[in-house]
């Protein structure tokens, strides 16, 4: 018997190993993934922190040329039109911190879903996998069936990771979208705040 049991027991003890190892890189995958979902919100961040300066920038470049002209224009008064620039600034910064604060909830709130979703699915797979090796060396003697049925759940578990990895890539897509919309609505705004101050 030791002829034939040594050998299966080696090939079960490999197959241990490699569910294992599926587990670990299962887990890495998941882990890249949550990684990922918190750059997004970092970048969404430095992007605000850019728009904002940006913002500033402008503000400082109109006022400076209402500065210019009121020094430099003999009875000038530029007063209404400082108002004007005034008014129109502070309602674009309001609308910038809005905008940017509802899209950092939203996804805040995405990634905070998602977190718990990958915590409570991977006690979910370690509870299963822990069951698959007790079943496994409990049932040496019909490792076809078990090695099957590993198969089966491996297969079921990609598919719903690669089904959550792409709902969060499409995720990640819609906020740089988002962003990107908000960026051009931010610069066209300025332009036009621009525009308002040269033509007052």
């Amino acid at each position: 018997m030791t002829a034939y049991t040594n050998p299966v027991t080696a090939v079960f003890d490999v197959q241990r190993s490699a569910i294992e190892q599926s587990q670990q890189a299962f887990e890495q995958t998941l882990d890249a993934q949550k990684r990922f979902a918190d750059a997004s919100l970092d970048a969404l961040a430095a992007t605000e922190d850019s728009q904002a300066q940006l913002v500033d920038l402008t503000y400082s470049m109109v006022d400076s040329y209402l500065d210019a002209v009121e020094a430099n224009v003999p009875g000038a008064d530029v007063s209404e039109a400082r108002d004007l620039v005034d008014e129109q600034f502070d309602e674009l910064e309001s609308a910038h911190g809005e905008a940017f604060d509802a899209i950092e909830t939203e996804l805040e709130s995405g990634i905070e879903n998602y977190d718990e979703f990958v915590d409570d699915y991977l006690a979910a797979v370690e509870d299963q996998l822990d069951l698959v090796v007790e079943n496994h060396e409990e049932l040496e003697t019909q490792f076809v069936d078990v090695l099957e049925q590993v198969e089966v759940q491996a297969e079921e578990m990609q598919a719903h990771v690669e089904s959550q990895v792409e709902e969060l890539e499409a995720q990640a897509e819609e906020v740089v979208e988002q962003t990107e919309e908000l960026t051009e609505q931010f610069q066209a705004q300025t332009e036009e705040v621009m525009s308002q101050a040269s033509e007052a």
